[in-house]
Parts: C-alpha cells; structure tokens; sequence
C-alpha cells in the first residue's frame, strides 16, 4: 500500500558565497526548515528540518543563474528513516 503525504516547509538557508572572477559563485551553508502545514495519514511529520546547501552561480550583468542541490541531515518522520532532498534552479534579473 503506497501512502501519499505532503509536507510544506519554510526554509531558511545560511550560506557563505564565495566569487570567481566577477561572473563564478560557489556557495554552501546550513539549511533550517519548518513545517507550515502537512497532510500525513499515519504517522507525524517532525516539526523541524536541518540540512545543508551546496551550490553554484554565474553573472551576466544584472542577470544570474544557479543551480543548488539540498540534502537533509534529520529524519523528517518520526521512527522512519526518510530524509529530505531536492535540486533547485534560479534565473533571475537584478533590480537594485
């Protein structure tokens, strides 16, 4: 029996970017999550989530792009060896 459960997080990452060359970025850093809402039928959700960020960048002007992989350090169920992760692209344009 395959059970769907949906969990929202609010996640607050705490990275250190370092630049190359004025276009290159390399970051990583803690991640802290918090469930804002969830839909589990059995079992219950922790309600706090560490992980960490890793991740990298290029600038063209006001215009950048990265890519980031996340990956969790806690169990995000109670008593099931389940841990968050998830890739994560941005594009994006500088407005100030």
């Amino acid at each position: 029996m395959l059970t769907k459960c949906t969990t929202g997080y609010l996640n607050l990452p705490v990275l250190v970017k370092l630049k190359f060359a004025k276009i290159f970025s390399v970051e990583a850093g803690p991640q802290f999550g918090f469930v804002v809402n969830d839909d589990f039928e059995v079992g219950d959700p922790e309600s706090f989530d560490l992980s960490g960020a890793v991740g990298a960048g290029v600038e063209f002007g006001p215009f950048f792009g990265q890519l980031r992989y996340n990956f969790g350090f806690t169990d995000v169920i109670d008593n099931v060896e389940a841990k968050n992760s998830a890739f994560q692209i941005s594009v994006g344009y500088y407005i100030f």
